[in-house]
């Protein structure tokens, strides 16, 4: 059933009237923000402000913003919310929004609830890129606030919120000898911040606990510490080293994983452990092994 604009079941069943009640539902929503200039449909509490914008709420006295006179992070309102219908052809605008499917419907059925499985999308500032940020169903009566759980937190910490980890290695120029004990590291340390997910505040609190090292030269090693640069009041242990024993035109790409022990609250809640989680974003080395060549010379 599917293809674009909503479709009527023809049959007298309960089920096709209750499909056909719930796509003119969906389409009059749709097609009314489009009348209104947008292809959005406000979420529950939301209204619509003379300058474009939503407005989601967030007042001083809300304590998930708690004004001048509260410290705290205040939460950011999108500047415009896209309900779509999870069709396998829509997406966020300039995507046509009256594409509707079967399958829409039926899940949310199946899941025991009303209303269209919908594909929600932020724009957080006028003219910025679209971000889905869930999708479930909506317009029943079980419809919920969209939630911050710890599968949708991990996503955000290992593709955006955790530092990348940038190779770097002694000398600085990239070029080693033959069988060298050559130093590499990485700048990475505990991370506490305050985040933004689904518009929600989340505290952040991760510590490095492993650094996963692949040489380039089938060789790879796991250390607890991130290495350091040569000082020669440097305790040796600080190091992270690798010595190569096969010397070639190319040079070796060196690379770093890092494995975090991540914990989150949302709102100031209760602390939620997320347990270890490894990113793999980062800048790799480049590094030139060259074999010495004993030269004689005479007076």
């Amino acid at each position: 059933m599917e293809g674009r604009g909503v479709r009527h079941p023809v049959s007298g069943s309960g089920r096709s009237r209750k499909l056909a009640a719930v796509l003119m539902a969906v389409a009059v929503i749709v097609f009314t923000g489009m009348l209104a200039g947008t292809a959005q449909a406000l979420p529950p509490g939301c209204r619509p402000r003379p300058d474009g914008r939503i407005d989601c709420g967030g007042s001083e006295e809300d304590p998930r913003n708690p004004g001048p006179d509260r410290p705290g992070p205040r939460v950011p309102r999108p500047h415009d919310i896209y309900y779509t219908p999870a069709c396998p052809y829509n997406g966020p605008p300039p995507n046509d929004p009256s594409v509707m499917c079967e399958s829409a419907v039926r899940t949310c059925e199946l899941r025991g609830q009303d209303g269209i499985l919908m594909r929600i999308y932020y724009q957080w500032e006028p003219g910025g890129p679209w971000e889905l940020q869930a999708t479930r169903c909506v317009g029943g009566a079980q419809e919920d606030e969209l939630q911050v759980d710890p599968g949708r937190v991990r996503l955000e910490l290992v593709t955006r919120y955790l530092p990348a980890a940038n190779v770097a290695v002694n000398p600085g120029n990239g070029r080693t000898l033959l069988n060298f004990p050559t130093i590499f590291y990485t700048e990475v340390g505990p991370y506490r911040e305050t985040v933004t997910i689904l518009g929600q505040p989340v505290t952040i609190e991760a510590e490095p606990v492993a650094f996963l090292w692949t040489w380039g030269d089938g060789q790879t090693a796991r250390t607890t510490t991130p290495g350091r640069p040569y000082s020669p009041s440097a305790d040796p242990s600080e190091y992270v080293t690798h010595e190569y024993t096969v010397a070639r035109a190319t040079p070796y790409t060196v690379d770093v994983d890092v494995e975090w022990r991540a914990s989150f609250s949302v709102g100031g809640g209760p602390q939620q452990d997320l347990g270890t989680l490894t990113v793999t974003r980062g800048e790799t080395a480049s590094v030139t092994v060259l074999e010495k060549a004993d030269v004689l010379s005479g007076s």
